[in-house]
C-alpha cells in the first residue's frame, strides 16, 4: 500500500478536537470527526502540510498528516481530487458521515436490513461490495481508529481511584482534581501513578497524552519526569520515574533533568556540543525484564531514540503521541500550541506482546514539579494487512524486543564520539605516520652508509 501523501492544491479534512461543554449542552462525542474542507499550501514534510480554510483563504497553521483525510465531494459527476478515476458511487461512500470503515456500515446494513436479503440481493450485495471496495482500495483508508473508553482517562474522572468503581487505579501521592489526575506535587521526595485495571488485548492501537508540568524551580533546577507505560507488571512503585527497574514492556519517559551531565560538570568534565542534550528530553525504552534503566545516565544505554521537547512552565496545552502497529513505534509531540504534531523517534521492529497494562507516573526527588495528566486516549487502529504481513505476524509475541538492537546501540556508540575525540585520534595518527617515515628514514641512510664504506 501506498503511504499517505498530499500535494499542493489538495483538498482534505482535518480532523476535529472538541471538547465538551456542559453549560452551552455541547457533547463533544456527537460532534463531527472531521472539519472540511481545507486546502494543502504547503508541503512541510512527509508528514506535516500547511492547510488554509477554502472558505475564506484563511491560514490553518500546519498539520501531521495523521490528523488529514482525503476530502471528496457529492455529486454523480464529482471525482476524488487526489484520485479521479473513481467512480461516482466509490465517491459518494467515502462520504458516508459518521461511518468509519467497512465492517461499521455492514452492520449497519445487517442491522436494517436483515443481512442484505430484504432489499434484494443485487442491490445489497452491490451497495456492499461497493462500500467494500472504497475502504480496501482507497489507500487512504488503509487505517481507522476508535476510541476505546475503558483504556482511556478523561474528565470528569468518575470513580477513579475508587476500589472497584473505575477502570483505573491511582497510586502512592497521586490525587484527582477537576482539572486533572496530579501524579506529584510541586514537592521533594514524592511518587505516584495511575493504573489501568484492565489490559489491552488490542494488536494496533494509538495513545493520545495530554499533559501538563509546571512548577517554582529554575531551569535544570527542577525534576524529575514522568513517564507512559505499556508494561506486564502495575503498581509496582520503583525509581524509574515512579516504576519499578527491570519493566517488561515499553516505557516512554518525558525527563526534565540531566543527570549525566550535572555529574559531568561535578567532575569539572563537559558534554561537547554533538552529544549534549537539551532537557526536558523525550525518550522511549523497551524491556524485557532484565534489562536495567541507567538513572545516572539519564537512560542513554538503553534507549531506542529521543528528542529534546521544552515542555515546562507553558501556558498552552503540551501533548504526547505514541503509536503501535505493524510492530512499528512511532512517538511524536505536540507542545508549540499550534496543534501540529513534530516527529520524535520512529523505530521498526519492536514486538510488544498483547495484554499488558497502560499507565503513566512521575517522580520527584531533591528536585520537584508538578507533574499532571489531564487525559489519556487510547485508539484502537483497524489496520490493513496484507497476505505476506499476516503470515509474518502470525507467531505470538510472547517477550517485548526489538529487531537489530545492536545496530541502534552501535549508532548511538558513534554518535556518542565527540568532536575533540575525533581530533585527538585523527592527530595521533598522523603523529604516528610521521614518525614511522622518520624512522624509516633513519634506518634507511644507516643501510646506505654502511653500503658505502663496503666498497672502500
Amino acid at each position: 500500500m501506498r503511504q499517505v501523501t498530499f500535494e499542493i492544491g489538495d483538498l482534505v479534512q482535518l480532523r476535529n478536537h472538541p471538547r465538551s461543554d456542559t453549560s452551552a449542552g455541547f457533547t463533544a462525542k456527537l460532534a463531527p470527526l472531521y472539519e472540511d474542507p481545507y486546502r494543502v499550501d504547503q508541503v512541510m514534510s512527509d508528514l506535516n502540510y500547511k492547510l488554509s480554510r477554502v472558505s475564506d483563504n484563511s491560514s490553518a497553521g500546519g498539520h501531521h498528516v495523521s490528523n488529514l483525510l482525503p476530502f471528496f465531494t457529492w455529486g454523480g459527476d464529482t471525482q476524488s481530487p487526489q484520485d479521479p478515476s473513481l467512480t461516482a458511487a466509490e465517491t459518494d461512500c467515502c462520504e458516508l458521515d459518521g461511518w468509519r470503515n467497512y465492517e461499521e456500515v455492514k452492520y449497519m446494513f445487517d442491522f436494517l436490513f436483515g443481512n442484505g436479503e430484504d432489499i434484494g440481493p443485487p442491490v445489497g450485495e452491490t451497495i456492499l461490495v461497493t462500500v467494500g471496495q472504497c475502504f480496501s482500495e482507497d489507500d487512504h483508508h488503509e487505517m481507522e481508529e476508535f476510541l476505546k473508553r475503558e483504556f482511556s482517562l478523561t474528565k470528569p474522572y468518575q470513580g477513579v481511584g475508587s476500589s472497584g468503581s473505575s477502570h483505573w487505579e491511582l497510586m502512592g501521592d497521586a490525587m484527582v482534581t477537576t482539572e486533572h489526575v496530579r501524579l506529584t506535587p510541586d514537592m521533594q521526595s514524592r511518587q505516584g501513578a495511575v493504573w489501568s485495571r484492565i489490559p489491552c488485548q488490542l494488536k494496533d492501537w494509538e495513545m493520545q497524552v495530554h499533559f501538563k508540568i509546571n512548577g517554582q524551580g529554575k531551569k535544570n533546577l527542577n525534576g524529575d519526569g514522568l513517564a507512559i507505560w505499556y508494561t506486564k507488571e502495575r503498581t509496582q512503585k520503583g525509581p524509574v520515574f515512579g516504576n519499578m527497574d527491570n519493566f517488561t514492556g515499553l516505557g516512554v519517559f518525558v525527563d526534565t533533568y540531566p543527570n549525566e551531565e550535572k555529574q559531568l560538570e561535578a567532575q569539572k568534565k563537559r558534554y561537547t556540543p554533538r552529544t549534549q542534550r537539551i532537557f526536558p528530553f523525550v525518550l522511549a525504552m523497551v524491556g524485557n525484564g532484565s534489562i536495567s534503566y541507567d538513572h545516572d545516565r539519564d537512560g542513554r544505554p538503553t534507549e531506542l531514540g529521543g528528542c529534546n521537547a521544552m515542555v515546562r512552565n507553558l501556558k498552552h496545552d503540551t501533548f504526547l503521541f505514541i503509536r503501535y502497529v505493524r510492530r512499528r513505534l512511532t512517538v511524536m509531540i505536540d507542545i508549540e500550541g499550534q496543534h501540529e504534531w513534530r516527529d520524535c523517534l520512529d523505530i521498526p521492529g519492536v514486538k510488544l506482546p498483547q495484554g499488558y497494562y497502560f499507565g503513566a507516573s512521575a517522580i520527584t526527588g531533591d528536585l520537584s514539579d508538578n507533574h499532571d495528566v489531564i487525559s489519556l486516549k487510547l485508539y484502537q487502529l483497524t489496520v490493513l494487512r496484507s497476505k505476506k504481513e499476516e503470515e509474518e505476524e502470525e507467531e505470538e509475541i510472547t517477550i517485548p524486543s526489538v529487531d537489530n538492537i545492536e545496530l541502534l546501540r552501535l549508532d548511538q556508540a558513534d554518535e556518542g564520539m565527540s568532536g575533540i575525540a575525533i581530533f585527538f585520534t585523527v592527530l595521533f595518527s598522523m603523529l604516528g605516520c610521521f614518525l614511522l617515515v622518520v624512522v624509516g628514514l633513519v634506518v634507511y641512510s644507516h643501510w646506505s652508509e654502511n653500503r658505502r664504506k663496503r666498497f672502500y
